[in-house]
């Protein structure tokens, strides 16, 4: 009987053993796919901070552009009502020279 005690408790001993010894391995085999699950998204993280800066950066420049050619726009309107303002005027002239003395 006490043979079978001691058997018994051996079994016990072992068996904890081994469970101590999986679960150290699953602790660490935990702790190594943490580790990397994180570099994986730390990695990501900045890819993705760097593919929005390039975008945001896209987008200013698109609206620096879009103001740098809405003035030219302007300037270009500008000019073309003043040409067409002074023919105006030269050609009120020119038909009132051309008219000669009204008569009364």
């Amino acid at each position: 009987r006490q043979h079978r005690v001691t058997s018994l408790h051996r079994e016990v001993v072992q068996t904890r053993e081994r469970w101590q010894d999986a679960l150290e391995v699953s602790r660490q085999t935990l702790e190594t796919h943490i580790k990397e699950t994180r570099i994986k998204c730390q990695r990501q993280l900045e890819s993705d901070q760097a593919t929005a800066q390039s975008a945001l950066q896209a987008e200013v420049q698109a609206v620096s552009d879009a103001k740098r050619e809405r003035l030219e726009w302007k300037r270009k309107a500008d000019r073309i009502k003043e040409n067409y303002q002074a023919h105006a005027a030269n050609s009120r002239t020119l038909v009132k020279s051309l008219e000669g003395p009204r008569k009364q």
